[in-house]
């Protein structure tokens, strides 16, 4: 009798390339990072798989939404930007604790971030070693001030 020359594979038939909807990949990470992959996955009500691939999904979206790769980085370093002047001026206001949640709703912590967006290219911000010095945050602040800035400095007050 003669051997069999055909080979038949184990389990179900293989799906076409262009019917299959998904192609498994195995990617390694920190345990920190899948802990918050995980985290967010269970808020979500979504597979681990799904949450990876909806937040992958989102990062190509976000470029294409700002004009590409390129476009993306400016963006970045305009919301940058815009932090470090809403922070400066929070602290120059005595509240270096504030958040950008807290922060943003105070009109000259807003000015100012807008202010350092619109400035980035043109005026150097302290960097933090220079943030926890008070009197050079509002020497900043004061050069802000004289070069047009859109907001005032307000000494002892809150929101």
């Amino acid at each position: 009798m003669a051997a069999s020359t055909s080979h038949r594979s184990r389990g179900r038939p293989r799906v076409p390339d262009e019917a299959r909807k998904r192609n498994n990949v195995t990617i390694r990470m920190r345990d920190e990072l899948k802990a918050k992959v995980e985290q967010s996955a269970a808020g979500q009500q979504r597979s681990i798989s799904e949450e990876i691939e909806k937040r992958l999904e989102a990062s190509f979206t976000d470029e294409a939404r700002v004009g590409g790769p390129a476009m993306l980085g400016m963006a970045n370093m305009m919301v940058a930007a815009f932090l470090r002047g809403g922070q400066l001026v929070a602290a120059a206001l005595g509240h270096p604790e504030w958040t950008p949640d807290q922060w943003i709703h105070d009109k000259d912590c807003y000015r100012g971030g807008a202010w350092a967006v619109g400035s980035t290219l043109g005026l150097p911000l302290p960097g933090k070693a220079e943030m926890s010095d008070p009197a050079a945050v509002r020497d900043v602040l004061t050069a802000m001030v004289a070069h047009g800035s859109p907001f005032s400095i307000r000494r002892g007050q809150d929101k």
